[in-house]
């Protein structure tokens, strides 16, 4: 664990001058205020101004991840992945830490967009009818559905190109996209691009609708049940594939 500690601390060190930092920032202010000065001038009731935030934070959240993973993977493209495989004595260490830095990034820029929305909802448009737990698991929810998407965009970056992982972020939000209709019933939950945005919007449904059926709320812990059973594979295969990693020519 202290390896793997240092090498997360590296991580952060090597972010600074990747433009990570000032990604997290902007996408956790960028959008909650974009969102509140469209709603301001809108007459969207306040379940729909909150949960289609989570919708559009969840339906591009594949393609930001996709930029941050490249922007991450370039900076051990400079030393051609020497650095990166050869400071710890287990390969799983070097993948772990650069995962865990982008969560721990990821995890302060959800609960901060989520924090501004929330103050801006309360202070601002006057809208306190939705409590306060509700944003906190929407925002958790939609933070853990990044997890495996964050291990998958790794993998495409390290393995192939930034290109053949922003083909595959823009599909994956189309598919988030489409799975909020009714082309995701009962399929969603296995398809980690959809886990933010169909997720956070199902709870936001069940938490506010006192009228949801007994059917929707079992189904929503059945689905997270499945969906983190999913996602935990994902992550476990591409830790294991990453153990006989030994680089790729650095040229997209």
């Amino acid at each position: 664990m202290r390896e793997t500690g240092r090498a997360w601390k590296a991580e952060l060190l090597k972010m600074r001058h990747s433009g990570c930092y000032s990604m997290h920032i902007a996408g956790a202010v960028l959008p909650a205020v974009a969102f509140l000065c469209y709603y301001a001038s809108s007459n969207w009731s306040v379940i729909l101004q909150v949960s289609g935030f989570f919708e559009a934070v969840g339906i591009a959240f594949p393609v930001v991840i996709s930029i941050l993973c490249a922007k991450s993977v370039a900076v051990e493209e400079v030393g051609h992945f020497q650095t990166f495989l050869g400071t710890t004595t287990r390969r799983a260490y070097a993948f772990l830490a650069k995962w865990m830095a982008l969560l721990i990034l990821a995890f302060f820029a959800v609960f901060g967009a989520v924090g501004i929305l929330a103050a801006g909802e309360w202070s601002f448009l006057k809208n306190t009818e939705i409590p306060p737990v509700v944003y906190a698991v929407s925002a958790l929810l939609l933070w853990a559905g990044s997890i495996p998407l964050y291990a998958e965009h790794l993998f495409l970056n390290l393995r192939f190109s930034r290109a053949v992982s922003m083909g595959a972020a823009v599909t994956e939000s189309l598919v988030s996209a489409l799975f909020l209709t009714g082309l995701g019933d009962g399929i969603w939950q296995f398809v980690p691009a959809a886990f933010s945005a169909r997720g956070s919007m199902t709870y936001v449904t069940v938490a506010l609708y006192p009228e949801a059926d007994v059917y929707t709320k079992a189904q929503l812990w059945q689905s997270a049940v499945t969906g983190g059973l999913i996602g935990a594979a994902v992550c476990v295969i591409i830790m294991v594939w990453f153990h006989f990693y030994e680089g790729r020519h650095c040229d997209d």
